[in-house]
């Protein structure tokens, strides 16, 4: 009997979980009628700091453009590339100038605390006029980013598993307004293969009044050597007249320890001009 007992209760937790939560279920729906968005106009904004006053380090911003190319494919173009150096003693020049977007000091702020940079150690920004070696590791940065963003859109994700072996969801009993949208919190585990290297963990929030996502926050269950943490944080618009959700800004932050020297990564990124790809 109390092994029956025992049965009734885990079932009965798995299907509150997993199968009956309508908030959840509405966020299923949405993401069915969304995910063939694609944003066509990307603002990718990479800022490293090395030290524990940000003594060194470096800003890169490059903004892709996404259309619809030949074979029913998607074309990725670079637009443009900036960046601005960071040295011990170096010249600021006054007219270079990097608006720091606020999503991303909110990000950065959640992660690592407010790191103090002094304008006078930038010595440089330049467009697309490498010099002091970056001009290939920018350029492997572009090429990656064409690469992965040339793929079509898939429908994958939290919102799309139904295995409850690779997605664990539980409502949380906490609400707070974001960006003018009250939002419910969930806490997720979620693993593509089922194994821990391949997880992740986090909160999704959906909007109380849509069940759209306001805000998804990710981390991995394991991180490689040196480094201390990453998370992933993704910000989303609803867009009532279609009834989809939209990806509007991401930010990853990381930070790392090597030989007592602390670093620390930001990339920062802003989706515009989304357009729909037909299948």
């Amino acid at each position: 009997m109390k092994k029956m007992i025992l049965i009734m209760v885990v079932l009965f937790s798995i299907h509150n979980v997993y199968a009956f939560d309508a908030l959840w279920q509405k966020a299923q729906e949405l993401a069915e009628n969304s995910w063939t968005l694609v944003p066509g106009l990307t603002t990718m904004h990479h800022k490293m700091n090395i030290g524990r006053r940000a003594q060194a380090g470096a800003e890169f911003e490059i903004v892709f453009s996404r259309s619809l190319g030949e074979d029913n494919q998607i074309a990725v173009e670079l637009v443009s590339a900036n960046y601005i150096l960071i040295e011990p003693d170096g010249d600021f020049d006054e007219d270079d100038d990097f608006e720091i977007d606020p999503y991303e000091l909110e990000a950065f702020e959640k992660e690592f605390g407010t790191i103090e940079i002094d304008e006078s150690t930038i010595i440089s920004s330049n467009d697309l006029d490498y010099d002091h070696g970056f001009d290939e590791l920018i350029q492997k940065m572009v090429d990656h980013e064409i690469e992965r963003g040339a793929i079509v859109p898939k429908r994958e994700g939290v919102f799309f598993e139904t295995n409850t072996r690779l997605l664990r969801v539980r409502r949380l009993n906490e609400q707070s307004e974001i960006n003018g949208r009250m939002a419910q919190a969930f806490d997720i585990r979620y693993s593509t293969s089922g194994r821990r290297r391949d997880r992740v963990d986090g909160e999704v929030w959906l909007c109380i009044e849509t069940g759209a996502p306001v805000l998804t926050v990710f981390s991995p269950a394991r991180t490689p050597m040196f480094v201390r943490n990453i998370s992933f944080r993704t910000y989303y618009d609803f867009l009532s007249d279609s009834n989809q959700f939209i990806a509007v800004h991401g930010a990853i932050t990381t930070s790392a320890s090597i030989l007592g020297m602390r670093a620390s990564l930001v990339v920062s990124m802003t989706y515009e001009e989304h357009w729909e790809f037909e299948f």
